[in-house]
């Protein structure tokens, strides 16, 4: 009896172990629910498309989102955005966290193999991941707004369905 009881306590103690670490490493498949880049919400038929996919070293964002800045001539100094995809691409990226400070670092490998580091935050909230990563030669967000700003990239996440 006393092997059994040491049994069970040892298979609930991995239990709360692997549920602790899914509550701060975000793993899985997510889907977007809204993003946006430098202050400008994407269409969202372009959203609708988005998945990301969270592995234990990896981020995973298909498909590849790009955003044109086609300069305006109306004497204001905002530039229109036009998105679209490449639906055969896909950015990935490892990543580093500090669950403590909500923060989450891209480290993405550049075509001639140097190492481009991308910093953000995030919050997690059961099923609803919030992310938002700086735009490059920009400081790492202080806080994650619920509307487009510019300088970052913000991504509204929900985990899909197992």
């Amino acid at each position: 009896m006393r092997r059994a009881l040491s049994l069970t306590l040892f298979a609930f103690g991995l239990t709360c172990s692997y549920a602790a670490q899914d509550a701060i490493r975000p793993t899985g498949t997510w889907a977007v629910i809204e993003y946006d880049q430098n202050g400008e919400r994407a269409p969202a038929d372009i959203v609708k498309q988005m998945k990301v996919v969270i592995q234990a070293e990896r981020i995973i964002i298909q498909p590849r989102i790009v955003a044109q800045y086609k300069p305006t001539f109306n004497g204001s100094k905002k530039a229109e955005v036009v998105f679209s995809i490449e639906v055969d691409k896909s950015d990935e990226a490892g990543y580093k966290l500090d669950p403590a400070k909500g923060r989450i670092d891209l480290v993405w490998r550049g075509a001639r193999g140097e190492t481009k580091t991308t910093l953000g935050i995030y919050e997690l909230d059961a099923d609803v991941l919030k992310i938002c990563f700086a735009l490059p030669d920009k400081n790492r967000p202080k806080k994650i707004s619920d509307n487009p700003k510019a300088g970052v990239v913000r991504m509204v996440l929900l985990r899909a369905a197992k």
